[in-house]
């Protein structure tokens, strides 16, 4: 009988005393023990197996009443020889997680992370019953055991359990902590960042900045919060990004293991859709990595469907708010990363809090880190180029794009109907609906373009180059991505004639017509009507000749659509070639 798919334990001994199926990772016990450095910190996606690395370094390296030497068995680390068997069970552990630190207020963040500590603190309670501790020391241990007092009182607590630990094994201690930045992303999400940044600086560097008593400390996140905002005043942690091909291997599947565990499962055959699905990840250089949540939750799956498995459970609220800081650049970058295009971006692994709602470059860094893009060096310095990485991510992004969408226009049951009808060719039932879009789209009123109309500077071309109309226009197109792509290609201001068309929709059945869409609008009291900018709108496609660039794609005919906007109202006019 094959063994059984242990999705979500992170519990090393619970899955490997459960014999369910283990991709080995302990030669990153190796890793940790060979590096010179006593401060390491890796960041990784959520669902990357962190945890579940950080409970395998636990469990080797404790100096635990039982013999736990069993759990190792047979596994990688086993075969590297006594110079590290010396390291097995030798020193004390502490080991945090602060994933549940996700407080809406300070007040139950504090809360949430003194019964952290104070679990730890309760582990090692043995401690109370030795000589060491005075009856003060006792008393102040009682209190972060019960996890009583101000936050501010732990500010020192992992230093003295390191202290304490040391006092009784007469060995320096090797602190663990998982998801250090838990609690600086929500804090910064409900605005009570600059008390938790301030509390994990001081926890923090007590415990690890010239601590005697330490033997080595990991550290895990999701993204590197900056040296000036935690990191400062360490000396020269050891850092490990995506980026990075220090241990590229210990997070995540690798191609090797991936085939092996589909061998093993007998769907070798389902190879190369699986990579389409859950593939795409460059860690390091080079280092091919897939996304083990959705490799393990799609073998455990019965009928073994290929879907979207990877639940991202942190809250992507500071990517949408960074993103809109420079909605129409952030969003044309989405259509091309939808229309699988490369796209090359300032990528800064530093994550600095205070600039995400002043600098919309940042959001790719954090997509990057948090495992919603793939990225490969660039042509200079800090510049890489991004993607999405596979299949599973795209149904993610149109999710967010379809809720985009629906927030901006306000009706997306409307705009999906308009937009099924381009595709049926019904253009009257799609002039209908995109005269309901506009009417139910304030932004027309908007002090933007009111402003424009008492200063008498309106015309068609400085409204093309409004943000507001650039918005909706972008809205129009992402939500196209989204409903059409199954059937259409869709591109936006590519150069094709002589020119660069609003949308082009090219159908990947040959045989099917597809669209060139031209919009023009004008101030509601000009005197042109409808009818003429829709006819503008026609004439722009023909004397730019965007037909001509079409040709390549071998469709055997493009329908034209001169779109006109004038006030709340559109007209549609097409024409066959």
């Amino acid at each position: 009988m094959r063994k059984e798919i242990g999705l979500g334990i992170d519990s090393f001994r619970k899955l490997i005393e459960s014999d369910v199926y283990y991709v080995d990772k302990t030669s990153f016990v190796k890793e940790i023990i060979d590096t010179k450095s006593e401060v390491l910190l890796f960041t990784r996606p959520r669902r990357f197996g962190k945890t579940l690395n950080m409970d395998m370094l636990k469990n080797y390296f404790e100096n635990n009443e039982k013999d736990q030497y069993h759990l190792f068995k047979g596994l990688e680390i086993e075969k590297q020889g006594q110079k590290y068997k010396d390291h097995f069970g030798k020193y004390p552990v502490i080991f945090l997680t602060f994933k549940s630190v996700a407080g809406l207020g300070y007040e139950e963040a504090s809360f949430q992370m003194k019964e952290e500590i104070a679990k730890e603190y309760e582990r090692h309670s043995y401690l109370l019953d030795s000589d060491l501790l005075s009856d003060a020391k006792k008393k102040k241990y009682e209190t972060i055991r019960e996890g009583e007092g101000q936050l501010t009182l732990y500010g020192s607590s992992i230093l003295n359990l390191c202290k304490y630990l040391y006092q009784y094994h007469n060995e320096k201690a090797i602190i663990l902590i998982d998801e250090y930045d838990t609690p600086l992303h929500y804090a910064k999400l409900w605005d009570y960042y600059d008390q938790m940044v301030s509390f994990m600086r001081t926890l923090m560097v007590n415990a690890m900045k010239g601590n005697e008593f330490l033997q080595k400390a990991v550290i895990t996140g999701i993204t590197k919060i900056s040296q000036e905002s935690i990191f400062s005043a360490f000396n020269n942690p050891k850092v490990s990004t995506i980026l990075d091909s220090y241990c590229d291997d210990q997070f995540g599947f690798t191609e090797e293991e991936v085939k092996e565990i589909l061998r093993y499962y007998d769907l070798e055959c389902k190879y190369t859709e699986v990579k389409e699905w859950y593939n795409g990840y460059l860690f390091g250089e080079n280092k091919v990595i897939y996304n083990p949540w959705s490799i393990l939750s799609y073998i455990e799956d019965d009928r073994n469907t290929l879907g979207v498995y990877w639940v991202n459970t942190g809250n992507t609220s500071l990517i949408k708010k960074s993103i809109k800081l420079n909605e129409t650049r952030n969003k044309e970058i989405i259509q091309k990363l939808m229309k699988n295009e490369e796209v090359e971006v300032t990528i800064d692994m530093n994550i600095i809090y205070e600039d995400m709602f002043h600098d919309s470059d940042k959001c790719w860094s954090l997509l990057l880190q948090s495992g919603y893009l793939k990225g490969r060096k660039g042509s200079e310095l800090n510049k890489y180029f991004i993607e999405i990485p596979n299949k599973e991510v795209r149904q993610i992004y149109k999710e967010i794009i379809i809720s985009w969408f629906k927030d901006e226009i306000n009706v997306g049951t409307t705009a999906k109907n308009a937009l099924d009808a381009l595709s049926e060719k019904d253009f009257l039932n799609f002039e209908k609906n995109m005269n309901n879009i506009i009417l139910n789209n304030t932004s027309y009123y908007d002090s933007s373009f009111r402003k424009k109309e008492e200063e008498g500077i309106w015309s068609t071309e400085l409204m093309k180059d409004d943000t507001k109309y650039e918005n909706f226009h972008h809205g129009i197109i992402l939500g196209m991505l989204v409903y059409l792509e199954k059937d259409y290609i869709i591109e936006s201001n590519k150069e094709y004639g002589l020119g660069r068309p609003d949308i082009v929709v090219i159908p990947k059945d040959k045989e099917k017509e597809g669209f060139i869409i031209e919009f023009k609008r004008c101030k509601k009291d000009e005197k042109i009507t409808l009818e003429e900018l829709a006819d503008k709108a026609l004439q722009q496609i023909e004397e730019m000749k965007y037909e001509d660039g079409l040709q390549q794609y071998g469709v055997k005919a493009f329908i034209k659509l001169g779109i006109g906007y004038k006030g709340k109202e559109c007209r549609v006019k097409e024409r066959e070639f």
